[in-house]
């Protein structure tokens, strides 16, 4: 049930344009498939948990919000 929720947070959220807004409260981790950590991850040699908290942490898709 967890998971169909989630999902239909994130369809929402891509319906409406609304999915900015809503990483500032979850994290940017959130809306992103699972595959996504285990794929950068590998790819670029990095812990995946650590990738995945920074992630989780990261409150925004802008680039402005979080590199200078």
């Amino acid at each position: 049930m967890a998971t169909f929720r989630k999902n239909l947070l994130v369809t929402l959220c891509a319906l409406t344009r609304t999915t900015e807004r809503a990483a500032h409260r979850r994290g940017v981790g959130y809306f992103l498939p699972a595959l996504f950590v285990d794929r950068f991850a590998n790819l670029g040699g990095l812990d995946k948990t650590q990738f995945s908290a920074q992630l989780d942490a990261c409150r925004s898709f802008e680039d402005e919000a979080w590199a200078g």
